[in-house]
């Protein structure tokens, strides 16, 4: 009986105790719905129609202000230019990352010219945006053209590929 007893006492104690040393909380479970992110392309980078310098030069577009500036011998048929310009549409508040496949790129003569027949182009592109509360965000991307003396006349074009995500 008494072992019994004792047996009771502490089983009683180790309830007391497990009561006056334990705690519970809870947790919730979470998950937050987006919008897909959709991406359209409103402008190409276009650094112009350039006259063919005597000596090597650079032709800068920047993003921040589409403007062009070139060095001092460097000439221009006319006035267009263009960063490149994307929309992006997601949810409200949310921050998108933008990669580029490359920050330099070449620009190669579309009929495939000979000699001096590719320009080089460092990109200049953020790395990231906040998609506003009208569900959209501008990406605009502008860059540096490096042209060769007596670069060989006709149309260059490259490739960049623009990839977004949350």
């Amino acid at each position: 009986m008494i072992k019994l007893r004792i047996a009771l006492l502490i089983l009683v104690s180790i309830l007391i105790i497990n009561t006056l040393f334990s705690e519970e909380t809870t947790f919730l479970a979470l998950a937050t719905a987006l919008s897909p992110l959709k991406i359209t392309k409103l402008s190409d980078l276009n650094f112009g129609r350039i006259i063919v310098p005597q000596q090597a030069g650079k032709v800068i577009i920047y993003r921040t202000s589409n403007s062009r500036t070139s060095d001092p011998w460097i000439e221009f048929e006319d006035k267009i230019f263009s960063r490149a310009i994307f929309l992006v549409n997601g949810t409200a508040g949310r921050r998108v990352n933008i990669t580029l496949s490359s920050k330099e790129i070449y620009l190669y003569k579309k009929d495939f010219g000979s000699q001096n027949s590719s320009m080089r182009v460092t990109l200049d592109a953020p790395t990231r945006v906040t998609i506003r509360t009208d569900g959209s965000a501008y990406i605009y991307i502008g860059g540096t053209l490096y042209i060769s003396a007596n670069q060989e006349v006709g149309e260059y074009e490259g490739e960049v590929i623009v990839s977004i995500n949350y």
